[in-house]
Order: C-alpha cells, then sequence, then structure tokens
C-alpha cells in the first residue's frame, strides 16, 4: 500500500510535479528485502509527475525494472546513502535555485542534485539504522531539498510506546530497527533540520512544515 497516505500531501507532490519546472522527484530506500518497487512512484507518475524527473536510489537495483515498460524515463542510482560519494551532507541551499536539474541519465551520485529535489520520499527507511545515523541522513537529505516554497520530504517509519530498538523477524531473519515513539513526534529534530512533512510513526501520521 502507499506510504504517503494523507491525501493534502499526495496532491500537492502531484502539483508540484505538474507545475514546477525541472521538479525532481527521489524515492530513496524504495526497496528493502525484496518488497516491489514504491508504489508511491510509480503511482505519482501516473498520476502526471514528470517520469523523466523520477529519481529511485538503493543498496541494490533488486528488480529488472524500476518501472513498467512505459515508466522507462525513470533513473536509478546504487549506491550506499552514508557514502559520501554517493550521499554528502552539504548546507541546505538558501534563495532560487538558477541551474536547471542536471542530466538524470547519467546520474552515479545523488550529490548533483543538491538543492534540486522538490520532493523527496522515504518510504520506511529511517527506521533501518540508530539514531545517530538516521540525524546524519536527515542532514544530508535536507541538503538535497530544492528551496523552492512548498518543497517536501515525507515518510513514514516504524513505532513504538517508547523509543528504542524493535526486533522483527521477517523472511526467517531478525532485523533491529530504532523506532521512535508515537506518543510524541520523534522525528522531529529532523522536521527542524530537515523540515519533512507527512510522516507515519507506528499507525500515527505526522505533519512537519515543508519549506516555505
Amino acid at each position: 500500500r502507499m506510504v504517503i497516505i494523507h491525501k493534502q500531501i499526495y496532491e500537492d507532490i502531484v502539483r508540484i510535479g505538474r507545475e514546477r519546472k525541472d521538479a525532481g522527484f527521489l524515492d530513496i530506500g524504495y526497496c528493502f528485502i525484496s518488497l516491489p518497487p514504491s508504489i508511491d512512484t510509480r503511482k505519482v507518475a501516473a498520476d502526471g509527475f514528470p517520469a523523466q524527473n523520477i529519481i529511485a536510489s538503493d543498496l541494490k537495483k533488486r528488480q529488472s525494472s524500476f518501472f513498467p515498460s512505459h515508466y522507462v524515463a525513470a533513473h536509478f542510482v546504487q549506491g550506499d546513502a552514508f557514502d559520501p560519494d554517493i550521499l554528502s551532507v552539504l548546507p541546505s541551499a538558501r534563495g532560487p535555485t538558477r541551474e536547471p536539474l542536471p542530466d538524470l541519465s547519467v546520474l552515479m551520485s545523488l550529490n548533483p542534485l543538491h538543492a534540486h529535489c522538490s520532493v523527496i520520499n522515504t518510504p520506511a527507511f529511517f527506521h533501518l539504522f540508530d539514531e545517530e545515523k538516521q540525524l546524519h541522513l536527515a542532514r544530508a537529505l535536507a541538503g538535497l531539498l530544492s528551496p523552492q516554497p512548498g518543497s517536501i520530504i515525507c515518510g513514514m517509519q516504524m513505532g513504538k510506546k517508547e523509543k528504542g530498538v524493535s526486533s522483527q523477524i521477517t523472511y526467517g531473519t531478525q532485523y533491529d530497527f530504532f523506532v521512535h515513539s508515537t506518543k510524541r513526534c520523534g522525528m522531529e529534530w529532523s522536521l527542524r533540520r530537515a523540515r519533512c512533512r507527512s510522516w507515519l510513526i507506528g499507525r500515527k501520521s505526522f505533519h512537519g512544515a515543508s519549506r516555505g
């Protein structure tokens, strides 16, 4: 099912793709443990976000094709989000972006996307890492976010009553996740630093301010 469950957030994302010139959409960590490619990404493309401006990134490309044949314009960057050659922590951009979206067909790193991503989607991604790495990742993604008003980072992660490590067995393998409390937005550090919007923690959805 879709991670971007908040209707207004989803409508804002589709509108950005339709109305904003060179709007980039990054779907990072889209495919964990052989799950299918992000339903969110396929849906926004079907609803009008230009497929040629959509980028997916993960450690491995787990499917023979990121999109069905009619989405062949989408792009994939393979690599570790904690490798600075793939994603560095750079200062958030201020003011209008004057440079056009880089050539995504030759993209080997996310760093050229600095200040070019109008939408960043992180489906069930942050909780795969400990708290320190989550903060590092939030800062790195904040640098990719476009300074244009209305730019969005959205996402979902597991949660429980008190923040801490939560274990889950999937396909016979135990995975340990660092999760935040559902009683208050444990992701508020990233909401402040990355200006994230539309976070789902456990069964609760949290909405931070987007740029603007």
